[in-house]
């Protein structure tokens, strides 16, 4: 098997060790952000740590809640805290200026897969099976729902599969792309409403992609680590690879995140990439 070598972006180690356990997130940007979790006295403490474009991290603590969050994400000038737990809660999403005070809360639903946010304010939000029946909602910066898959399915005369469990989201400046069981199809929907809808991939259980014009790279299928597969949206081509890193080593990835055409792999305190523009394959469509 062909290998395919990933980046060393940032080794974590020193932000992360006074943690219980910590959550790798991608902004809109595609710049990292680390979502720090210690409990204290029965209730969890979180802190932010946001590696900006200009090579600076911007380090911000948030008051201590009863409930830890799953998932952060910038939205505006502010941050939205999301829990994404099987259990139902009130309000499971926070919104906190950028000096950590709480402004306000809003329920977006249980069993929550991923969430990200785009430039223009909108919340995009992923849900695994577990779910109270949703599939990929997108909300505003206040929660109402502003776009629900399961219509967006009905006006379309049912064409696109319905979402059981959505394993993988990526929302880009261009669309907002999904790939889900149980068919495991792409689906790529634009602001006008329009989709493309891409089947029968030969891919099955990735739960990370990234994606450009041309290819689409998913993290493994199921178990099968350290592999990624390169998938051409033209002639519906597989090539398969071997993750490594810098040194040739097997990278045997943790777990892995897509934003835009980057694929974020994680392994114990070290964040690799691999960038779709990068690769010579791009090049030789």
């Amino acid at each position: 098997m062909n290998s395919i070598k990933a980046r060393l972006l940032y080794n974590v180690k020193d932000y992360v060790k006074d943690c219980d356990d910590f959550t790798f997130c991608v902004d809109y940007h595609g710049n990292p952000i680390l979502l720090l979790e210690k409990k204290v006295n029965g209730k969890f403490k979180h802190e932010v740590f946001h590696f900006t474009s200009d090579n600076s991290v911007i380090n911000i603590n948030f008051p201590e809640v009863k409930d830890f969050f799953s998932y952060v994400q910038p939205i505006e000038d502010k941050w939205l805290f999301v829990c994404g737990s099987d259990e139902i809660y009130e309000n499971n999403a926070s919104v906190y200026d950028s000096d950590g005070k709480l402004l306000y809360t809003f329920k977006i639903g249980n069993g929550i897969q991923d969430v990200q946010t785009t430039i223009d304010s909108k919340i995009w939000v992923s849900y695994y099976e577990q779910s109270d029946g949703d599939e990929l909602n997108c909300f505003d910066i206040y929660g109402n729902l502003t776009f629900d898959f399961v219509e967006f399915v009905q006006e379309n005369n049912r064409i696109i599969p319905f979402i059981t469990d959505c394993y993988a989201l990526n929302v880009t400046s261009k669309n907002i792309n999904v790939y889900y069981y149980t068919e495991f199809p792409l689906v790529s929907i634009y602001e006008s409403g329009e989709y493309k809808l891409y089947e029968e991939l030969g891919i099955r259980g990735s739960n990370g992609f990234a994606i450009n014009d041309n290819f689409v790279l998913f993290n493994h299928d199921y178990e099968k680590k350290p592999e990624v597969s390169l998938y051409s949206l033209s002639n519906k081509e597989i090539k398969k690879f071997q993750t490594i890193d810098e040194n040739g080593k097997i990278l045997e990835y943790d777990h892995s995140k897509g934003r835009e055409d980057i694929l974020y792999l994680v392994k114990d305190s070290e964040i690799f990439i691999i960038d779709l523009s990068e690769l010579e394959i791009n090049n030789n469509k």
